[in-house]
C-alpha cells in the first residue's frame, strides 16, 4: 500500500476546495489515533515538558534538549 504525504483523503493531490476526496471508509492510511504533523518549533516545548526516564537513544531526535518518555504535565488541545 503506498503512502502520501498530507491529507490521506486526497493522496497525490493538494487537498484544495475543489479536490476529488476519497470517502473515510476508502482511505487506506487513516490511523485509528489522532496524528497531526507540527514543526519542530511547536514540538520542542511539548517534549521539554516530558518528565520520566531519559528515552533510549535510538528513540532521541534532533533537537537540542534531552529527551524523556514522560508522563509530563503538557497538555494539548487537538482542534477539529
Amino acid at each position: 500500500m503506498p503512502t502520501y504525504p498530507g491529507d490521506v483523503l486526497t493522496p497525490g493531490y493538494g487537498a484544495t476546495k475543489d479536490a476529488k476526496r476519497l470517502t473515510k471508509e476508502e482511505a487506506p492510511t487513516i490511523t485509528k489515533i489522532p496524528v497531526l504533523p507540527i514543526s519542530y518549533e511547536d514540538a520542542q516545548p511539548l517534549l521539554e515538558a516530558l518528565d520520566g526516564p531519559v528515552a533510549p537513544e535510538s528513540w532521541r531526535g534532533g533537537l537540542p534538549i534531552t529527551y524523556h518518555i514522560g508522563p509530563g504535565a503538557a497538555k494539548v488541545h487537538l482542534g477539529t
